[in-house]
């Protein structure tokens, strides 16, 4: 039997807005992830937010929603 492995036996990633800058969170849920499960490439995500502001005026404001845990992204400033 193949059982995920423990919390503790995970490296932990580390959120700060450098590493998001350099990808290096998604690199490692990429590594991490499970045969088959299926994660975003970096063109997806792009054309995810390509579809979400087609139509915005890039001299407008964007509101953005955050619920609990997810509120908190360190690469937006204030």
């Amino acid at each position: 039997m193949n059982l995920p492995p423990k919390a503790t036996d995970v490296p932990r990633i580390v959120i700060t807005r450098e590493a998001l800058r350099d990808g290096s969170p998604m690199a490692g849920i990429r590594a991490r992830a499970a045969a088959g499960l299926p994660v975003r490439s970096e063109a997806e995500f792009d054309a995810s937010l390509d579809a979400v502001l087609v139509g915005h005026d890039p001299r407008e404001d964007v509101s953005l929603f955050g619920y609990g845990s997810l509120m908190w992204n360190p690469a937006i400033t204030t």
